[in-house]
């Protein structure tokens, strides 16, 4: 039978094998597994001799601990023991997850021939009665068999370490299913295990499994148990700590001790299983060990510091109430230890050794506000503070990572007590220092690069790093901005002072950020003057700007430096001769012209806001920096946009580039244009010199290549951003006509190429930033655009299309009518057809939500601006009714309450002005449609069995009917009274108190308190 299930396990594992012979043999192990001989049948195979394979005896122990897992569990009540931790067969993967079927022939499971007896010790023969469960089975035959595989083995005991990981956990379990009642003295048994012949380094290293095993099963509190678990696994623990821990925990010392010299392996596994076992255990037995004198001696060992520190972190961290934490901290004495230790060049010991002293600080902090022991816990923190510091400043940062949360802890701790006016000036004096190594483990270090050349991940990793430190900064700020202040000031100033192009790029940098970073931080806005003369920030601007830092040849300074010069843009407006020479060289090879593409980039865009923000200080110098970067505002989608370009199916789609940046200078060329001190005759030959090379562009665009097309869209996105440069109906003169043209070139060029949506969405932009430099000329040209765009919009699209049309609205209430009166319903019609087609997923539902709200929103808009009066016009009045009713459809039938709630508010829009009792002309046949639909949709809908009364967007909606109901009273008075008392509500059988309480509520109460009214009303007539 053993060479039978060798052999079907070599099947089932053989990833070559025939697959119908690999099924059965699955089939086969998974029926063994359920049998009720498999544990029999596998603890025989395990343990006989000469071996089996170990595939094979991985499996028979697989079978076993199934078989204990089921019995423990029926004399559990059911429950599992909460951890079962499944080793590895020798090819790498679980062999339980390799067999999988559920297949066997009965055969299989036939009773042994003789010769499958072999020279082994048998459960079923001689010592092991049928009568007994599972545990007692497994826990008799496995310990007889490991006792006499001990006393005879040799290095190889049981076998290899994998197998014997696997028998350590079934232990475990025989342990946890069969302690205390069956198996008392089974911490005494593991431990005789140890008694001589036996190979005492592998025993003992296979004891010390076990005892980890226990607490994974028993104690890890990171595994999930259900409550029954949890109760039994309490009851073990109280066990071992009435009854064995006396026993154990000196076992693990006493290796730790013995070992360390020879076998320093073992000895950390036993400082591990230590401190898994210290946390639910007396931490007397260790403090009153040898343990306690040993630690400096195991923190010095290369071999076994980092399990010792380990396990000292663990102990540290032990839950115990403050007056015993700070025992604890005593008695192990590590401020002492910790100053014998160096952190280099073992950096793994460094991190753990910093994991250790954060951990103690962490415990510390914790004590600090315990008042009766605040005073002892502040002087060991204070004690150890010099460490954390020693940590903070290591030149790696994973060792500083392991100190930051101490520091948090001790800030958020401090500045609380700062705020309250407690905080204590020996902490306090801890601050400096703390600042000092904070800012300066900001710089890169001595290895670091920058660029290019830089690992990604290790700079994201380092900019993390500064952002934490920042937090340590704007705390420190808050307890003492004059420290911050000051300790800035002391770090910048003599580096800026003693400048030269042989500086070290990383202090450089360093400086940059720090002045970057201390606007940031600061409270309140910057300021570089006060009443007693330059500000911290106003010497350090000074010296920056006198110190010509920016012509250091590193782009990390370079680009750090117009960072700078842009955050502190408010100091130029103050000393405004400083603009000229700056803009010259922000204009030049240090900034839009710099040569490495990531400095560029980031400069147009700086470049743009430093401009923007000084555009009343710039003067006549404008035109200069326009000539130098004119070079720049020349387009060219074969270099700035070959890899940003896709196409699929005709469909043209652009990543975010290069040109996306660049667009930055075509709107700050625009700004430049425009500034007062250009005269109108200059301002039109500048512009023409930007416009002029687009409007070529865009009348050349006769062919449909790829290139091309993005070529166009490049033109048309240029024009919209220079002109959005230009402030409002400002500096005009002499440009209206090189706008306009422009213009015409587009609409052009979008006629043909009206096809591809990148053209439409580019035409629309430009569009909309045209309306500041054309004025009124936009209203005559939008027809031709809309009807461009319109064509082959999508929903999306369409959404865009009506805020811009809502921009003329707004812009031009008075001059817009023709325009939108020609342009409204056929653009009308086109969103209502693209508002019937059903969606196909996600992505279209949202998308025709949002095209319902942009429509309603349009329409609210048209009312607001009093142009109304376009949808009762001789051309549209055809179209009214339909807009009627789609504006009753999404008021009553959208799935989207905001929606919903916009529908009402359009109705009550035409209400108010469309109704007989407005001070505006009346629309035919209005009220009667306000009586006969909008009304009793009212009610309707707010009566509705899906309509929330209690969410938040429900409740906006139903103020919204209620403000249409007072609204159609207030426009039709007695009249609508009338209707509700004499028609409407005896059709809907709503008679007596609900119709006069209505009434007299609409009749009386003001918007506010019929609103509340109406809440209730409704409640009461759902639930009549």
């Amino acid at each position: 039978m053993d060479a039978q299930i060798e052999q079907a396990v070599a099947c089932a594992l053989d990833a070559a094998g025939d697959a119908d012979v690999k099924a059965q043999a699955i089939a086969f192990c998974e029926q063994l597994k359920r049998s009720a001989d498999g544990l029999r049948v596998c603890l025989a195979l395990f343990m006989h001799r000469p071996r089996r394979s170990d595939a094979a005896r991985l499996f028979a122990l697989q079978v076993v601990e199934a078989a204990l897992q089921a019995d423990g569990e029926m004399r559990d009540g059911g429950h599992t023991s909460g951890h079962i931790d499944d080793r590895i067969h020798p090819d790498g993967d679980r062999l339980d997850d390799r067999i999988d079927s559920d297949r066997i022939d009965s055969e299989h499971t036939s009773e042994h021939t003789d010769s499958d007896h072999g020279n082994r010790i048998h459960p079923d023969d001689r010592d092991l009665n049928h009568a007994l469960s599972p545990i007692d089975i497994a826990r008799t035959a496995l310990y007889r068999w490991l006792c006499a595989e001990i006393a005879a083995a040799g290095p190889d005991m049981v076998g290899p370490p994998f197998l014997r990981n696997r028998l350590a956990h079934t232990l475990t379990l025989l342990y946890v299913h069969s302690h205390p009642a069956a198996w008392p003295s089974f911490f005494s048994d593991l431990l005789a295990l140890l008694r001589p012949p036996a190979p005492r380094p592998l025993v003992t290293e296979f004891v010390l499994r076990v005892l980890a095993d226990i607490h994974l099963e028993i104690a890890d509190v990171a595994v999930h148990r259900s409550p029954r678990a949890l109760s039994k696994n309490h009851r073990l623990k109280d066990t071992i700590r009435a009854r064995d821990i006396h026993t154990v925990i000196p076992f693990c010392l006493h290796v730790a001790v013995e070992y360390t010299p020879t076998h320093p392996r073992i000895a950390a596994a036993s400082l591990d299983v230590l401190a898994k076992w210290a946390a639910w255990t007396d931490l007397a037995l260790i403090l009153n060990s040898p343990f306690v004198a040993h630690i400096s001696s195991f923190l010095a060992h290369k071999d076994i510091q980092i399990a010792t520190s380990a396990a000292l972190t663990e102990i540290v961290r032990k839950k115990m109430k403050p007056q015993d934490k700070l025992a604890l901290i005593q008695t192990l004495n590590l401020n002492t230890v910790f100053g014998q230790l160096d952190l280099v060049p073992d950096l793994e010991f460094g991190e753990s050794l910093g994991s250790l002293i954060n951990a103690q600080g962490q415990e510390l902090v914790r004590v600090l506000h315990d008042s009766s022991a605040s005073a002892l816990a502040r002087s060991l923190f204070l004690e150890m503070f010099p460490h954390i510091l020693r940590c903070l400043a290591s030149e790696y940062d994973d060792i500083s990572e392991t100190v930051l949360f101490v520091l948090t802890d001790f800030l958020t701790s401090l500045r609380k007590d700062a705020k309250s006016g407690c905080a204590h000036s020996d902490e306090l004096a801890t601050l400096p220092l703390l600042l000092e190594i904070s800012m300066r483990k900001s710089r890169y270090d001595s290895e670091s690069n920058w660029g290019p050349d830089a690992d990604s991940d290790e700079d994201a990793l380092f900019q993390e790093l500064r952002r934490k430190l920042r937090n340590f900064e704007e705390i420190i700020c808050a307890i003492d901005p004059a420290l911050f202040e000051q300790a800035t000031l002391s770090l910048v100033l003599e580096p800026l002072k003693s400048f030269s192009k042989h500086s070290n790029w990383r202090d450089l940098e360093l400086i940059l950020h720090l002045m970057f970073d201390f606007g940031e931080t600061m409270p309140g806005n910057p300021t570089y003057v006060s009443d007693q003369g330059p500000t911290a920030l106003g010497k350090m601007m000074t010296h920056l700007i006198e110190s010509d830092i920016l012509s250091f040849p590193h782009p990390a300074v370079q680009l750090q430096y117009l960072e700078v010069v842009v955050r502190y843009h408010g100091f130029f407006k103050l000393y405004p001769n400083a603009i000229p020479s700056l803009l010259a060289s922000l204009v030049g090879g240090q900034g839009v012209h710099h040569p490495e593409t990531r400095v560029r980039t980031r400069a147009w865009y700086l470049f743009h806001r430093f401009v923007k923000s000084l555009r009343a200080k710039i003067g006549i110098v404008a035109e200069d920096v326009l000539y130098a970067m004119q070079d720049m505002l020349v387009i060219k989608a074969n270099d700035i946009s070959r890899q940003a370009i896709h196409v699929d199916a005709g469909i043209i789609t652009l990543d975010v580039g290069p040109f996306d940046s660049l667009l930055y200078l075509f709107e700050t060329a625009g700004i430049l244009v425009s500034v007062d001190a250009i005269s109108p005759s200059k301002r039109a030959i500048l512009t023409q010199a930007v416009v002029g090379p687009l409007i070529l562009d865009m009348k050349a665009a006769d062919t449909t290549s790829p290139v091309a097309i993005v070529q166009l869209h490049h033109s048309f996105m240029s024009l919209g951003n220079f002109a959005k440069g230009f402030p409002e109906n400002k500096n005009k003169d002499g440009i209206e006509s090189i706008f306009e043209e422009s213009a015409e070139a587009l609409l052009s060029a979008l006629q043909v190429h009206k096809q591809h949506r990148i053209i439409r969405e580019a035409a629309r932009f430009t569009f909309s930033r045209l309306c500041g430099v054309l004025d009124l000329t936009i209203l005559s040209k939008t027809p031709r655009l809309l009807n461009a765009l319109v064509e082959n919009a999508g929903v999306e699209e369409l959404s865009d299309v009506l805020p811009y049309l809502g921009q003329l609205v707004f812009r031009f209430t008075t001059e817009v009518c023709d325009m939108l009166n020609a342009v409204i319903m056929p653009l009308f019609q086109r969103v209502l057809e693209a508002l019937q087609v059903a969606p196909e997923g996600t992505d279209d539902s949202i998308g025709l939500v949002q095209l319902q709200k942009a429509y309603l929103t349009f329409i609210i808009m048209i009312f607001s601006n009093d142009v109304d009066k376009i949808f009762y016009s001789p051309e549209n009045i055809s179209f009214l009714e339909t807009l009627l009713q789609s504006i009753i459809h999404y008021a009553s039938d959208s799935a989207d309450a905001s929606t919903k709630r916009l529908a009402f508010s359009v109705l009550a829009k035409m209400v108010s002005k469309w109704s007989s009792g407005s001070d505006s002309q009346p629309v035919q046949g209005f009220d009667e449609f306000v009586f006969k639909y909008v009304s009793r949709m009212c009610f309707q809908v707010a009566t509705t069995p899906s309509f929330n009364l209690r969410d938040g967007q429900g409740i906006l909606l139903l103020n919204e009917i209620a403000s249409l109901q007072k609204t159609i009273f207030e426009k039709n008075k007695d009249v609508y009274v009338q209707y509700l008392g004499n028609i409407y509500f005896p059709s809907m059988n709503l008679t007596g108190s609900l119709s006069l309480d209505y009434i007299q509520a609409l009749v009386r109460l003001d918007l506010k308190d019929f609103r509340k009214f109406f809440k209730g009303w409704i409640q009461q007539l759902r639930y009549t």
